[in-house]
């Protein structure tokens, strides 16, 4: 094997490492959310947490800033919506579309999930802050790559 056929090798065992550690660590974050906030999806947390700081998310905004489809988005809301912890509404102007509010109980849900979200946020950050502007450069392209490689497989 040459110099570039075993750093790619290496490159591929590192990566599938990494892909078991953070589902290793999705699970145990998942316990840790469901513990302190209740049943409730990675998904279902992140929605909480963009309907808190939106005053006017509908399916198409959700889609959007989470990254996920209309239908992903439907399946979510539709157990936030049987808990009520969201609550929908039309506008005066526009009564096609329907958008989403948190309740109180919503509120209270998504302030808890999101001092969560900061406590492991604020740790991935510290982790990235080791490493200079160029190598954080060529990590996100990495990481865009193989994101976009990874979605191609599964499109």
């Amino acid at each position: 094997m040459n110099t570039k056929e075993l750093l790619v090798e290496n490159v591929h065992q590192q990566f599938i490492k990494m892909l078991h550690a953070e589902e290793m660590n999705i699970q145990k974050q998942q316990e840790i959310f469901k513990k302190r906030l209740g049943d409730y999806s990675l998904t279902q947390i992140h929605m909480l947490i963009a309907l808190k700081s939106s005053d006017q998310a509908n399916n198409a905004s959700l889609s959007q800033s989470l990254g996920l489809s209309k239908a992903a988005i439907s399946k979510a809301i539709s157990k936030l919506w049987d808990d009520n912890l969201i609550a929908s509404y039309q506008q005066e102007h526009n009564k096609k579309t329907v958008f989403y509010r948190l309740t109180e109980s919503g509120i209270e849900l998504a302030e808890e999930a999101y001092a969560l979200h900061l406590t492991i946020h604020k740790k991935y950050q510290a982790f990235l802050n080791q490493f200079d502007a160029t190598e954080l450069s060529t990590i996100e392209n990495f990481l865009v790559k193989v994101t976009g490689f990874i979605e191609s497989e599964y499109a």
